[in-house]
């Protein structure tokens, strides 16, 4: 078996084509002819120079006068002019006449009018009322502001809702507030009619005065040294209701409060008189 073509060259499987023939071979071939046609027609251009020239004679601008893009294909402004005036002549669509549901009533979304769809709404409401009062209350409790104010705007429209409620709420007494849960709803509530917001837990409330061991932090005395002395500790506004403040818990600060008359503490001497923060964080410049 031969392992070399007539000129030497080694007859590996990457150097054969087919029928055997050497690739190498066949290569050298090609290039003796085109050297010899260039030698004989020497106006011949290499594929390098005709794409020079042709680099060279490219259009800058379209007919229009538009700039071309090198690297795309065709003015792109004359072609979005082309496609807007086909649209533009491209015949419109004629307008659907409205259709009504079996009843007569006007269709809305989802293939059914608003009377209906409110009609079947209130049928599975009352063959599932369990389901509904858990929507009403997972939509209370994500959204409290606006079921709040909502039920405003009943009972401002139907009045006497408000006083079944109120007979309702007489008859069916809930359980009482502890001391704590009363401050709390209070200032809770004395924030909403401000419309300054902010509510605090009584587990926040509980941790705020463990953290100063039940004291209060402008005075420092303790629960039972002011106890002894008509006082107890109350949770204080840092910045006043009345000036804006919150009732979140980063407002809050333990002071002393007077339980009988005759009788004054810090909580009193502070007031809205000023926004001091007697806590470690405000003593040091971090809240």
């Amino acid at each position: 078996m031969k392992t070399h073509c007539k000129r030497g060259h080694p007859r590996v499987p990457e150097n054969l084509g087919a029928g055997g023939s050497c690739l190498l071979c066949q290569r050298e071939a090609s290039a003796k002819r085109y050297l010899a046609k260039r030698t004989a027609n020497p106006g011949i251009l290499t594929r390098a120079e005709r794409t020079a020239i042709r680099r060279a004679n490219r259009k800058t601008h379209c007919a229009a006068g538009h700039p071309l893009d090198p690297t795309k294909h065709g003015c792109k402004v004359c072609q979005k002019e082309k496609d807007k005036l086909r649209r533009a002549q491209m015949p419109k669509a004629p307008k659907i006449p409205p259709t009504h549901c079996a009843k007569g009533h006007p269709k809305g979304y989802f293939g059914q009018c608003k009377v209906c769809r409110r009609a079947s709404q209130k049928r599975r409401d009352k063959a599932h009322p369990e389901i509904r009062r858990a929507k009403e209350k997972r939509y209370r409790e994500r959204h409290p502001e606006k079921a709040r104010e909502y039920a405003k705007r009943y009972f401002e429209r139907h009045p006497e809702a408000r006083e079944k409620a109120r007979a309702y709420a007489k008859a069916h007494p809930r359980k009482p507030r502890t001391a704590e849960e009363n401050r709390a709803h209070q200032s809770r509530r004395r924030a909403r009619k401000t419309g300054a917001g902010g509510s605090y837990t009584l587990q926040e409330e509980r941790a705020l005065r463990s953290f100063y061991e039940d004291r209060c932090v402008c005075c420092w005395r303790t629960k039972e040294t002011l106890a002894s002395l008509g006082l107890t500790i109350v949770l204080d506004h840092v910045l006043a209701v009345a000036k804006g403040g919150t009732s979140f818990i980063s407002n809050m600060q333990p002071l002393c409060h007077h339980k009988a008359e005759g009788t004054a503490g810090c909580n009193e001497y502070k007031g809205d008189f000023h926004n001091t923060d007697y806590r470690i964080e405000g003593l040091l410049g971090l809240s």
